[in-house]
C-alpha cells in the first residue's frame, strides 16, 4: 500500500517535551492554505476499517500517540503556534476542582430523559427543543463577527427559555473547568493575548467572571463512565 500523502509533515518530538507539526503544502499553486487544512481533516482510510493498526500502518498515516501533558505547536520554524495538548484522567484528577466539575457537568448531561421513548439525555431534549436532534451537537455562547460590530449568540428554543438555571449551570461548568485548565497548561503569551482580546474587545462574559478565554464552545453527546 502506497504511503498517505499529507499537507503537514511527521510530529517532531524535541527534548523539551513539545511536538512541531510543519507545514508541508506548497505557498502558491492549485493547493492554497485552506484547501490543504480541509484535506487533512479527511479521515485516513486505514482509521475506517476494524480492527487495531500495527505500528506500521500507524507511522503510514502520520499517527502519533501523544503523552499526557505533552504540548503541540503548528507552524514552519520560528513561526510554530501553540495548537492543543492532552491530557490523561490522572492529570485531570490533580486539578481537585476540575474533576469535580466534571463530574458535576457530566450527571447534569446526562441525567435520564422523562420521555422513556428518547435515547436523548434530558439536557439533549431542552437543548433540542423537547425533540430528538439529528446532529446531536449543541452550540452554546456567543460569537462576534471579525468587524467586531455584532454578537451572535447560540441558538435559544422555547424549552432553553423554560430551563434558564439548567443552562446557566451548564456554561458555569464548563467557564470553570476551561478556565483552570488553560491557565495550568497554555503558554503564558497566548493568556496574555486572550486576556488583551478581552480588554479591548466587546465586553462580555461567558458562563463566570473569571472567563477571560473562551466565548463560546459546543456539547457533542457522548457515553457515560464512572468518576
Amino acid at each position: 500500500m502506497p504511503p498517505a500523502e499529507f499537507n503537514f509533515k511527521a510530529p517532531v518530538l524535541h527534548a523539551g517535551g513539545q511536538i512541531t507539526i510543519e507545514p508541508n503544502f506548497p505557498k502558491s499553486g492549485p493547493i492554497n492554505k485552506s484547501l490543504a487544512i480541509a484535506r487533512n481533516t479527511e479521515i485516513p482510510a486505514l482509521l475506517q476499517e476494524t480492527g487495531e493498526m500495527t505500528p506500521a500502518e500507524d507511522r503510514q498515516i502520520q499517527y502519533h500517540h501523544l503523552l499526557s501533558g505533552q504540548p503541540v505547536y503548528v507552524g514552519r520554524p520560528g513561526e510554530e503556534v501553540f495548537d492543543c495538548i492532552f491530557l490523561d484522567e490522572q492529570a485531570i484528577r490533580s486539578h481537585v476542582n476540575v474533576h469535580a466539575w466534571m463530574c458535576e457537568l457530566r450527571q447534569l448531561l446526562l441525567r435520564r430523559s422523562k420521555d422513556s421513548k428518547s435515547k436523548n439525555s434530558a439536557f439533549e431534549m431542552t437543548m433540542g427543543n423537547g425533540s430528538e436532534a439529528k446532529t446531536r451537537c449543541y452550540t452554546m455562547g456567543f460569537s462576534i463577527n471579525p468587524q467586531e460590530t455584532s454578537i451572535q449568540t447560540a441558538a435559544v428554543n422555547s424549552t432553553t427559555v423554560k430551563n434558564p438555571s439548567e443552562v446557566a449551570t451548564v456554561t458555569r461548568l464548563v467557564a470553570l473547568i476551561t478556565t483552570a485548565l488553560l491557565e495550568a497548561y497554555v503558554t503564558e503569551d497566548i493568556l496574555r493575548m486572550l486576556e488583551k482580546q478581552a480588554d479591548t474587545d466587546v465586553p462580555l462574559t461567558m458562563g463566570h467572571e473569571t472567563n477571560r478565554y473562551t466565548s463560546k464552545f459546543c456539547l457533542i453527546s457522548t457515553v457515560s463512565t464512572q468518576c
